[in-house]
């Protein structure tokens, strides 16, 4: 005698519900117009004179929001070591840079609360320095 197993229907239609699912978030991560946000022009950071004269090192951890039309706003130092020494640098670089701003749906959208690290280092300190 065979028994033939036939498939719960709840169980058939929880595996529907679960590919259908998966197929539509699958469609909309490929078709989507969401893009996240990418910086596109900024200032050359310039090193603080005293620091640079003496070799002080350091790094500034800045707050800031992107807004639609790119511009950065309400920049804030979050941490810097050593303490403000390079606090004024890393704000004006900051908020020098322009982005392309995110966007949901093909359209353009505030970011807020984005945090960068800046790196104070002197040129013959690093392995790709920069012009200053």
């Amino acid at each position: 005698m065979r028994t033939r197993l036939t498939p719960q229907p709840s169980l058939i239609v929880l595996y529907l519900v679960l590919c259908l699912s998966f197929t539509l978030t699958l469609m909309g991560c490929v078709s989507s117009s969401s893009q996240p946000f990418s910086l596109i022009s900024w200032d050359d950071l310039v090193y603080p004179e005293e620091a640079k004269n003496s070799r002080v090192t350091g790094t500034v951890t800045v707050r800031y929001d992107i807004q639609v039309d790119g511009t950065v706003a309400n920049v804030t130092v979050v941490q810097s070591n050593p303490p403000e020494v390079f606090d004024a640098a890393a704000l004006k670089h900051v908020r020098s840079w322009v982005f392309r701003p995110a966007k949901k749906d093909g359209t353009a959208v505030p970011t807020e609360n984005v945090e960068s690290e800046i790196t104070f280092k002197l040129a013959d300190q690093m392995d790709d320095p920069p012009d200053y």
